[in-house]
This record gives structure tokens, sequence and C-alpha cells, in this order.
């Protein structure tokens, strides 16, 4: 299974955005990947953000727009042990990093939420190679 991502012209505000958080944090981002939940059902399994063409040495950075969501994290599982995660709230315009080989170590979800919410839209910053792609 291969992921398809069809580019479009970033939004004068999506690119503002990721500008002001590449000369803040001394970033690189390059690229904008927009997911949409319509509501509480729409979730993502567990996985890692981990294309070839991405940048495993560069942070990839979420900012969540809309209902609140949990985003869960845990450890690759190296042994047949399934490892806690850690949870953590995305509010609405919160910024939340995965650092340079986290998608080595780690796996993350958005998982169902338990009670009825709005539509959320999160902004996936990720540095691409281009030369890749």
């Amino acid at each position: 299974f291969r992921r398809t991502y069809y580019p479009t012209e970033m939004h004068p505000k999506v690119r503002e955005l990721m500008e002001r958080i590449n000369l803040e944090f001394g970033t690189k981002y390059n690229v904008c990947v927009l997911n949409y939940y319509a509501g509480q059902h729409q979730h993502l399994g567990w996985h890692a953000d981990d294309s070839k063409e991405q940048d495993p040495n560069h942070p990839i950075a979420v900012v969540a727009f809309g209902a609140e969501r949990e985003i869960w994290t845990r450890i690759n599982d190296a042994e047949g042990v399934v490892p806690p995660e850690d949870r953590y709230l995305l509010t609405v315009g919160s910024l939340f990093v995965m650092p340079p080989g986290y998608q080595e170590t780690h796996q993350h979800r958005i998982p169902k939420h338990d009670r009825p919410c709005g539509g959320r839209i999160s902004l996936i910053f990720r540095k691409l190679d281009r030369s890749s792609t």
C-alpha cells in the first residue's frame, strides 16, 4: 500500500502559518497535509508517518483547529507487548511536535471520540525531500 497525495497550491494563510513556525522554531517545513475529521467516528489507527519522501531527521508539526480531540502516542512494539500510551488533548490552535526520529521509535493515532463532537482539521507540516517526489 502506498499513499497518494494530490498537491494543490497552499492557501496563503496556511503558508503564512508554516513560515511563522519555520521562523520561530528554526525548522524548514515545505509541505502541509490537511486531515479532516467530520465528527467523533472519524479516526486514524496506530501508525508512523514514514513516507520515504519525508525527511526523518526533521520534526513533524501538527496544528489543530475545530473540535478538541486527543492524539495518543506509544513506543513501537518491539517484543510483542502492547506498550502503554500517552494521551494529549489537541485544542483549537494547539501545536503538537513530533521530534526528529520519533517516527522510527513511536506510533501515534487519533482515536474515535466517546461523545458527539464537531469537525476538526489538522494541518500537518513536514519537510519533504523534493528529489524523491
